[in-house]
């Protein structure tokens, strides 16, 4: 019976840990790590130039829009340090 326990915890474990998070997502966070996740895979040069503009673009642009929001701002920092 405790082995059968012991095998159970891990299941257990895999479909609670997801909604336990402690960094809150944030949609600006998001879009702007696929950003950079897409300025990572870039090879060509040209390309990359491209796309880094676009990400620097991105951020201040969401930058601008959350400066009023504090809270907002807040939730945004921690769920893109979390994806960096």
């Amino acid at each position: 019976s405790i082995k059968l326990t012991m095998k159970k915890i891990p299941l257990l474990l895999f479909l609670i840990v997801p909604f336990l998070s402690c960094e809150p997502s944030h949609k600006d966070a998001s879009a702007l790590c696929e950003c950079y996740t897409e300025l990572h895979r870039a090879v060509p040069l040209k390309k990359v130039e491209i796309i880094g503009d676009s990400c620097s673009n991105l951020y201040v642009e969401i930058l601008e829009r959350l400066k009023d929001d504090e809270k907002e701002m807040k939730l945004f920092e921690q769920a893109l340090n979390s994806c960096q």
